[in-house]
This record gives structure tokens, C-alpha cells and sequence, in this order.
């Protein structure tokens, strides 16, 4: 009497890149003769992502672009189905131009594997496996340091200066992040914490009523409490591997930043970023140095004018950075006979 054989996949590579070969291994394990009028497997990919809604009366209606990215099938002929064990391989290669494995509350690309049994006058055996495509590694991509501050112009003003420095702008799930903040300004400001965040951001690239959208958010808390005025933190932190990969799809793109903020108590907080690179193989684990801030950076400053001004009859007594002063003493100076 004829029977549903039962379905094993196995997936080489279990996590495959675009422009890869997956190699797809069937198994089935048949009880009894069974006709078969073919063994198809089909690998599907599918992207998604949100438009807008709409209403009519009490009944609303959320709109999705929709588009496919891959839809191959391969079969083998039909025949009977002997008792016993019976394995087949069916090889596919991913575009290379494919999305990675992607899911948020706006977007969704998703990829799987349709195994079926087609079995004539008999519910046919089938099964539908999650296939994994991974963001492709950017070896040797490498970033640079980065600073930056949110002080317009040359003069601090009112209110907190914040800067915010990293090593290298370029990193991978699982990577590092090295830099330093400082803070100026905070005579009479209570600060609650110091945190910095690493941020991923959807963005559409089609028409949608919903924006950019903050998609992942990993904060660390450098400091509690007050820091000192201009004092460097410094911070190491590491990348989730969970942190989604930079992408873009012919509908969204995935972008990445670091940001710093300061909690402000009783006040409106303060915060700078820098945009960011994440994707798989990039960055140096063991970057450069990360770029001065705060009272450091000043120091620097101050060092690098004052060793470049050079006064006829002058010689330097000191300097003072945060006052901003520089103190020379002047030779006698003595009138040309003639």
C-alpha cells in the first residue's frame, strides 16, 4: 500500500552568501512502494515592505511592496518509490545581488526551500524549510577615525559641548567600538549618565507612509553621574553579532550610527553621533588610536600653536590651555647705534 515517505533536508552551507552555490540534500526515508510522480524542490526568496494603510468604514487594510527575489525548481522524474532509503542532491546558487535574511516590524525578506512529494490519488508528502542568507563579508574594508562635536563655529556658547571621537568608523557583528567622549559646560548641570549606542536604522527606498524607523539600539552606560569637566571617557565595547548587517534592497537600506548622549536631569539631554559602517569581515579589531577629546584635545592644541608662534626677542614662560592664555617674557631690547 502506498505511503508519504518522510522528508530530511540537509543545507551545505547551513548559512549561505549571495552569489554561493547551496547544495540541498534530500532524504527520504519510504515504508512502503509508493508511485511518485516527481520530487520537486523549489527555493524561494521574498521581499517585503510596508506602503501604508488604509480604511474603509471599521475595516483597515495595511498595503505592502512585494517583489520576488528568487523562484528556481528543480525535480527529479517520475518513477516508483522502493522501500528503503533514497537521497538526492539539488544544487541552487543565490543571486548575487540578493538581500540578506532580513525581519523587522516594517520589512521582511525571507528565503526557504518547498520539498514535495507529489504523490498521484495520495496527499503528497511536503515540507517547507527556513533557508539562512548572510550579509557577504567585506574583508580588508577598512574606516578611519572619526571626531566630532556639536559646537558651531569657533566660540562654545551656552549650554553643554559634547564630543565624541572613534578609532575606526568600520566594524562587524561581533567587532569593537573604541572612542571617547568628553563634556564641557557643565557648571550648574546635573547629569544623570553618559551612555553611547550603536544604532541601526531602516530606511525605505520606496514609497511608504512609515520613515526611517530605528531598528536596533544597544546602549552601554560609560558613566553615572557627573564626569568631570572635560574629562576623556574612554570606552570598548563590543558589537552584538545580533546587530543586523549593512544592506540595501531595491526597498529598504540598513544603516548604522554611534551615538553619545548626556542624561540631563532637569533639562533637555544633549547628544552627537557619527554614521557607522556594520557588515561582516570589515574593520580592524585592533584599530588605531582613538582621536583626543576634552581637555586632552585642548591640551593638544594649545601645544601644537604655541610651538609654532616664534617672537623676535621673546621666550615662552608657560601656557595655560583652559585659560586660554600664553605667558612670554621679552628680552631688553636695545637701539641700533648709527
Amino acid at each position: 500500500m502506498r505511503s508519504r515517505p518522510t522528508i530530511s533536508l540537509f543545507l551545505n552551507p547551513r548559512t549561505v552568501t549571495p552569489g554561493q552555490t547551496l547544495v540541498a540534500r534530500v532524504r527520504l526515508d519510504v515504508r512502503s512502494e509508493t508511485p511518485c510522480d516527481g520530487l520537486i524542490v523549489t527555493l524561494q526568496g521574498r521581499e517585503r515592505r510596508y506602503r501604508n494603510t488604509t480604511s474603509t468604514g471599521k475595516t483597515t487594510v495595511q498595503h505592502y511592496h512585494r517583489r520576488e527575489v528568487i523562484s528556481q525548481g528543480l525535480q527529479i522524474s517520475p518513477g516508483t518509490l522502493r522501500p528503503g532509503v533514497l537521497e538526492q542532491e539539488f544544487p541552487f546558487v543565490i543571486p548575487a545581488d540578493a538581500p540578506p535574511t532580513y525581519r523587522s516590524a516594517l520589512a521582511l525578506v525571507e528565503y526557504s526551500l518547498d520539498v514535495r512529494v507529489d504523490i498521484p490519488w495520495w496527499p503528497d508528502a511536503h515540507e517547507v524549510y527556513d533557508v539562512i542568507v548572510a550579509p557577504p563579508p567585506r574583508a580588508g574594508l577598512r574606516g578611519g577615525a572619526r571626531a566630532v562635536t556639536n559646537v558651531q563655529g569657533d566660540r562654545r556658547g551656552e549650554g553643554l559641548a559634547m564630543e565624541l571621537s572613534l578609532a575606526e568608523d568600520v566594524t562587524q557583528p561581533g567587532g569593537a567600538l573604541r572612542g571617547a567622549v568628553a563634556i564641557a559646560g557643565l557648571q550648574g548641570v546635573s547629569l544623570r549618565r553618559v551612555e553611547v549606542a550603536c544604532v541601526a536604522v531602516e530606511s525605505p527606498r520606496v514609497y511608504s507612509s512609515a520613515g526611517p524607523q530605528e531598528v536596533d539600539r544597544r546602549t552601554w552606560v560609560i558613566r553615572q553621574g557627573d564626569p568631570g569637566e572635560g574629562e576623556a571617557m574612554r570606552f570598548d565595547l563590543g558589537v552584538p553579532v545580533e546587530m543586523p548587517s549593512a544592506f540595501v534592497s531595491p526597498f529598504v537600506e540598513v544603516t548604522h550610527h554611534l551615538e553619545a548622549k548626556a542624561v540631563v536631569a532637569w533639562g533637555r539631554d544633549v547628544s552627537v553621533h557619527i554614521p557607522l559602517l556594520v557588515a561582516p569581515g570589515a574593520g580592524d579589531l585592533h584599530s588605531a588610536a582613538v582621536p583626543v577629546v576634552g581637555r586632552a584635545r585642548n591640551l593638544a592644541v594649545w601645544q601644537q600653536a604655541v610651538h609654532q608662534v616664534s617672537i623676535p626677542g621673546a621666550s615662552l614662560v608657560r601656557f595655560e590651555p583652559e585659560a586660554g592664555q600664553v605667558v612670554f617674557a621679552l628680552l631688553p631690547w636695545r637701539r641700533a647705534r648709527g
